[in-house]
């Protein structure tokens, strides 16, 4: 486990031991508790209105859209909306993920770091933005760092010299050491790095995604193709404290779009 120059592009380039963290224990949730994360299984699910709405079509969600829930009726889930009410969504077609959903940004650095990029879920993938109006995943990336108080190249490749190297083998269950906010790096159409995302915690990672409806969205870290081409995993010297934990952060009403039914989710990236 090595620390990265910035002229480093590959894993040979590796120059410092990422230092002992000792035990990997378990820390309280700082923040208010809102509710479960979840994803939509059946294609163009409703969203509805209840109460005096009832019955009004709120959304249309696709397969694979993940929701925040925050109650129940004995049929329907109770869904956040971005405006803060309440949807409902039939049980039947939604599977709760073992994921906290909290609504304060607070807590550790790299719980601050999840909240920040669950914020953009949904945001539009647009190779080489830079704004909430359409973002790349290195873009996306900087951005959520930088809103933290930490600067990274604008650059997959040069973000990977940056920071501690981190054991990533998946199969290998390598992925218990990491922690929210560890940056993944990918080489999935070229020799070099060439896609980047960030860990949020209990086997789950966010990035934009061309594979997701051109978004950026969920997915996790056992998923074959990300797994297959994941070639770096980098921690910045400020997360060294950081606990491995179960993921917990904001969750927004909007979210990720279902992966790409291609066998090559990222087949649009450039």
């Amino acid at each position: 486990m090595r620390r990265y120059h910035r002229r480093a592009r590959t894993l040979s380039r590796a120059t410092r031991p990422l230092p002992s963290r000792g035990g990997l224990d378990s820390v309280d949730t700082t923040g208010s508790v809102v509710g479960r994360l979840a994803v939509v299984v059946d294609p163009n699910t409703p969203i509805k209105a209840g109460g005096e709405r009832n019955g009004r079509v709120l959304s249309i969600c696709p397969k694979g859209q993940s929701l925040a829930i925050s109650g129940e009726t004995p049929t329907d889930y109770a869904v956040l909306m971005i405006d803060h009410s309440l949807g409902f969504i039939a049980k039947s077609s939604v599977q709760l993920l073992n994921y906290q959903v909290v609504s304060d940004n607070v807590g550790t650095l790299g719980q601050r770091l999840v909240q920040t990029a669950q914020t953009f879920l949904g945001v539009p993938y647009v190779w080489g933005g830079n704004t909430r109006e359409g973002i790349d995943c290195s873009g996306f990336v900087k951005a959520v760092y930088m809103v933290n108080g930490m600067d990274l190249p604008r650059f997959s490749g040069d973000q990977a010299t940056v920071g501690y190297d981190v054991p990533h083998n998946v199969a290998g269950g390598d992925w218990t050491q990491w922690v929210p906010g560890d940056r993944m790096y990918f080489a999935c159409h070229h020799p070099r790095i060439d896609h980047t995302a960030m860990y949020i915690g209990n086997g789950l990672f966010i990035h934009a995604s061309v594979g997701h409806s051109n978004q950026v969205a969920i997915d996790r870290v056992d998923n074959a193709y990300y797994s297959a081409h994941l070639v770096a995993v980098r921690r910045s010297p400020q997360l060294l404290n950081e606990p491995a934990m179960p993921g917990t952060g904001t969750q927004p009403a909007f979210a990720s779009a279902p992966p790409s039914s291609s066998g090559d989710p990222e087949s649009g990236q450039q």
